[in-house]
């Protein structure tokens, strides 16, 4: 079956691309945190092929034909260190190959011929001998994200070389007609003065007549072999583990589907549609990049976070990468990314002995508490409005107040190893005697809140009204509209249209058994002996449901599953030692899609949603590696 909406990425942290049926599908950058300003189509009867990745690098060749009988390919890669997107074509035909760079026109400022400042290197006139360089300004305030604008505008240069015309066939939209050997590059600012010193530096890497050296290509595999010299654990592998080769593949395609992914700053997007930095998927991305040996890019993760820390005072739901003060916030905020956060500087000290990066981010630790305990009621803590089983529609947005174990789990486990490491730093017994107080409540509560009739349940709806506040900014229960919303008397939240419509909606208070979310405290390090048979019951259901049907929903309605189920089924069961756990292995190799990477959510075991996600990818192959380490011993 054709994957019609099989997503590939390169990048550089400082530009990146996305592509579908080998065109540009998005361009952003730098910052990563920016709107997608460009995309690509090619001429009528022009068929792509399946994208394939050259070499140990993100650099993905797709092949082309026309009806004619025309063929070739088109190469696409980012520099290994500037702001620099390179198209090379390769086309035999009796018809040149059209391909059209399509500009966001509602964004876009301005395009006009390139002329280079005469203190870089000379007039419009040096020029003359590589085509005719385009400058590319967009407007200022563009929006990265539902309305999040950009506070500034970016400056690119678009330049053709070879065996290519070049014309202008809209306000903004550049038509391109290969005939053989030809290579396009976009270079980004993202401020006037930048685009100019990083077209300067790009054209001392091309040769006289304008085509594009091997050198560029060259120092692109040369920085990605220094990066996979460090991915240890493909040095770990038992020669008799079973589909060593597709594990290796499955690292390989994750170390470039992740780190194409992380911007300059440290932080990682959430896949192509979302260029901002989330807490909760980042502390996956971080556990994948420390299972797969790259420590250092599990620390720029957190250094990220302290850097916005620093810069102003707060953490949210989502940061902007490379863009300072730029938030993308949800309901309940405080409540659950603080633990993850929390306790994935805890995992980065466990692997690496770091300790003084701790201590240089003690008050950072410390707030992120205080913000958590303030979000406590009765025990318990509430869902962030962005939790992922509410923002997957797995579990309905009256969840929202509810209890939630996570988060309740996140709280303990977190703020333990918080009083463990200030007993250390030699804090007043006062502090760490109020952690663990609060912790131990959380705790003994724990089971009375979230195991119903021996089942583990990912809310507890009774204690619901204690975490309602009469005005929430998030998502109206009634329309979907982001903003502001008010509490009803039929304890729901809608936003000022649905109100002025008279529409009502009364919450629904439903405890619900989620499998997804029951796999998730072992994962964490964060199971309670109270619940082990609740959780080892529910593993076995599964697998007996994977053994009779070949899938172990986690929806079974809907028959859906969140894109790391399995990489979680295979972690407990290595946890737990139960027996079988190879032909859950074999499941997450054979679930890869067509560049190696995971999706957001499966659909009987189709993937779904976003694609080429770093979180779900970086949870299933650290999965695989403890499957891979397991049979070491």
């Amino acid at each position: 079956m054709t994957d019609d909406r099989l997503i590939y990425m390169t990048g550089n942290g400082r530009i990146a691309a996305s592509f579908l049926n080998g065109n540009y599908y998005e361009i952003y950058g730098p910052p990563y945190s920016s709107p997608s300003l460009f995309s690509s189509r090619f001429g009528e009867g022009v068929a792509a092929g399946s994208p394939r990745c050259i070499g140990r690098a993100p650099v993905w060749q797709v092949p082309l034909t026309d009806a004619s009988g025309g063929h070739g390919t088109v190469t696409d890669f980012a520099a290994a260190e500037l702001p620099v997107l390179v198209r090379r074509f390769s086309w035999t035909g009796d018809r040149p190959l059209e391909m059209t760079l399509c500009g966001a026109a509602g964004q876009l400022e301005y395009m006009l011929p390139y002329v280079h400042p005469a203190g870089l290197g000379g007039g419009a006139e040096h020029f003359a001998d590589v085509g005719a360089p385009v400058l590319i300004k967009s407007k200022r305030g563009n929006y990265v994200y539902n309305d999040y604008p950009l506070p500034f505008p970016q400056f690119f240069v678009v330049r053709a070389a070879g065996d290519v015309n070049v014309e202008r066939c809209g306000e903004f939209d550049l038509r391109f007609r290969v005939t053989g050997e030809a290579c396009i590059t976009l270079t980004g600012g993202p401020d006037y003065p930048d685009v100019c010193a990083n077209y300067q530096e790009l054209l001392e890497s091309t040769a006289a007549g304008g085509e594009l050296t091997e050198k560029l290509l060259a120092d692109v595999y040369s920085h990605w072999e220094r990066i996979f010299e460090r991915v240890t654990c493909l040095k770990e592998l038992p020669p008799e583990l079973p589909c060593r080769e597709s594990l290796i593949e499955a690292i390989e395609a994750a170390v470039i589907g992740i780190l194409v992914q992380q911007g300059a700053e440290g932080g990682v997007l959430a896949g192509h549609p979302f260029h901002l930095g989330y807490v909760r998927d980042q502390y996956g991305v971080a556990e994948g990049l420390i299972s797969l040996g790259l420590v250092p890019e599990a620390r720029k993760v957190l250094g990220f976070y302290a850097d916005i820390f620093r810069k102003c005072g707060k953490i949210l739901n989502a940061q902007g990468i490379g863009v300072p003060g730029l938030f993308h916030f949800a309901e309940n905020d405080a409540s659950e990314i603080t633990g993850y956060l929390r306790l994935q500087f805890f995992r980065y000290l466990d692997v690496s002995g770091d300790k003084a990066f701790l201590e240089d981010n003690t008050d950072f630790l410390r707030w992120l508490f205080e913000r958590q305990a303030g979000t406590m009621r009765a025990g318990e803590l509430p869902f962030n409005g962005d939790e992922t089983y509410i923002a997957c529609g797995l579990l309905g947005r009256d969840a929202v107040s509810d209890g939630s174990a996570e988060a309740t789990l996140l709280f303990i486990r977190s703020g333990k190893r918080l009083a463990d490491f200030l007993d250390e730093q030699g804090a007043p017994q006062y502090e760490t005697e109020r952690i663990r107080a609060l912790t131990d409540e959380a705790e003994r509560g724990f089971s009375a809140h979230f195991i119903r009739d021996g089942r583990y349940c990912v809310n507890d709806p009774d204690t619901s009204d204690l975490f309602m506040e009469p005005w929430r900014y998030g998502v109206c229960m009634a329309c979907g509209y982001f903003g502001w919303t008010q509490l009803t008397r039929e304890r729901s939240y809608l936003c000022p249209h649905c109100l002025a419509a008279g529409k009502v909606r009364v919450k629904i208070d439903r405890p619900v058994s989620l499998p997804s979310s029951l796999l998730m405290p072992a994962y964490l390090g964060a199971d309670l002996p109270e619940i082990r048979d609740s959780v080892v019951n529910e593993i076995t259901r599964m697998l007996a449901e994977f053994d009779c049907t070949g899938h172990a929903y986690s929806v079974p309605e809907g028959r859906i599953n969140v894109g790391y189920d399995y990489g979680l089924l295979l972690c407990n069961m290595l946890h737990y030692g139960i027996p079988g756990a190879e032909r859950i292995y074999r499941r997450i190799l054979a679930m890869r899609d067509g560049v190696g990477m995971y999706s957001e959510t499966y659909i009987e075991g189709r993937p779904t949603g976003t694609r080429f996600r770093p979180w779900e990818t970086a949870i299933n192959v650290d999965a695989l590696l403890k499957f891979a380490r397991s049979r070491r011993g």
